[in-house]
């Protein structure tokens, strides 16, 4: 079921993301202090990069900015984040929620608190289509009057447009069969029952399943993982590794990966990024950071691994 989720041809050098000198200082730290200080990567189409460091590094706060979740009344950011050609710094918030709906999904580490306990697992998972078909019906209704056509008639000359959301015109139908092949990429069993199923009929598992199905339902380009495994036990967190492994594999869809493990993080991908305190102290494939770690922090996170842990597994 594997789908065409584009390609990174509008970002400078090919990648589908650039992150470019970020600095995040919240208002109420001290002057001195930065959350994130002068981050700088870039991730191809189809990459599976690792984010890892421990709390209070600046990797969540990375990956908020990347998303567009940071409120950005509570901190100061300077800096470049590009994806697929979009400027994240630089959309209003009707041009921000069409990128999240087209380009990029988040999937956060405990998925019961992000689903609304009285509303149905095929309701929520189907939620991004609704929310950007609306959105681009609403664009297509605004652009035509800004062009001075009829919006009864639809006569008048047409301005050029650009595209829409994903979720533009979906029906209700579509929208349900939309769910259900996500629900089924997610190897959820009886997605059929599972699109009935209310949040609390789930395993912890399961419900994180059913986020990432939620996530791919809009075909993003880059899936973001905050942490999607530290909630589970470890039989289930390797099922879900495996499940992103697939994804990526089946729909070219990039992973950016969030962890404080760095034992999870070498099973799933092919780079990391260590951070400490704001900044990158090391970048590197996943092996040879294992191998020959540079930076005395890498080496203290490689040294707290226990003896016994699983190594990668493909």
């Amino acid at each position: 079921m594997g789908q065409d989720f584009g390609t990174a041809a509008g970002v400078p050098g090919g990648a589908l993301l650039r992150v470019s000198d970020l600095r995040v200082h919240f208002r109420d730290a001290a002057p001195e202090r930065f959350a994130v200080n002068g981050v700088s990567f870039a991730m191809q189409a189809g990459d599976i990069l690792g984010l890892v460091g421990e709390s209070g590094s600046g990797k969540t706060v990375t990956a908020m900015c990347i998303s567009g979740l940071l409120p950005r009344e509570k901190a100061e950011v300077e800096g470049s984040i590009l994806l697929d050609g979009h400027e994240i710094f630089r959309c209003s918030p009707r041009e921000l929620r069409s990128v999240q709906g087209d380009e990029m999904a988040v999937i956060f580490q405990e998925p019961m608190t992000s689903f609304n306990p009285v509303r149905r697992i095929g309701v929520q998972v189907e939620e991004s289509l609704r929310v950007h078909g609306h959105e681009a019906e609403m664009t297509e209704r605004l652009r035509a009057a800004d062009a001075g056509m009829s919006l009864i008639t639809g006569r008048g000359t047409p301005k050029q447009t650009t595209r829409v959301g994903f979720g533009e015109g979906i029906s209700r139908a579509e929208r349900r069969t939309r769910a259900l092949e996500a629900l089924e990429m997610a190897e959820l069993p009886d997605p059929e029952a599972v699109y009935r199923m209310y949040p609390h009929e789930l395993s912890g598992g399961m419900l994180q399943r059913a986020m990432i199905a939620a996530a791919i339902i809009s075909r993003p380009k880059l899936l973001i993982a905050d942490e999607p495994t530290t909630a589970l036990d470890v039989t289930i967190q390797a099922q879900i590794l495996e499940l992103l492994r697939k994804l990526n594999a089946q729909t070219g869809m990039a992973i950016l990966f969030i962890s404080h493990n760095l034992q999870v993080v070498r099973r799933l991908c092919r780079s990391v990024i260590v951070m400490q305190r704001g900044k990158i102290v090391e970048e590197r494939a996943v092996e040879e950071i294992f191998r020959d770690p540079h930076h005395p922090y890498t080496r203290e996170l490689i040294a707290a691994i226990p003896a016994d842990a699983p190594r990668r597994s493909r």
